[in-house]
């Protein structure tokens, strides 16, 4: 699981970078609701990098680490409060062969 398209806001820079590496990561971007933002799609984005580097099936959960609070820790959502800790988090990713 990893944070939402509909809850990860970015400011316009952050995009920059990505647009240079390929203008088709431009689709991961839409306007946000906030003027000077835009909200990014990490999934989807991670997905297509797997599949440019060549592995051929990918699978993950649809799951927001922000908006699902009672059942993720997310560093993103702890900052934004600015809470005293934020927690830990461990992912993997493993490759069958």
């Amino acid at each position: 699981p990893c944070i939402g398209p509909a809850t990860y806001e970015v400011s316009h820079s952050f995009r920059d970078p990505f647009i240079l590496q390929d203008m088709k990561n431009a689709r991961f971007f839409i306007p946000a609701e906030r003027p000077g933002h835009l909200m990014f799609d990490l999934r989807a984005y991670c997905a297509r990098r797997l599949l440019l580097a060549g592995v051929p099936q990918i699978s993950g959960v649809e799951r927001d680490t922000w908006a699902e609070e009672a059942e993720f820790f997310s560093f993103r959502r702890s900052t934004h409060r600015a809470e005293p800790d934020y927690g830990r988090q461990v992912s993997a990713v493993m490759i069958r062969k």
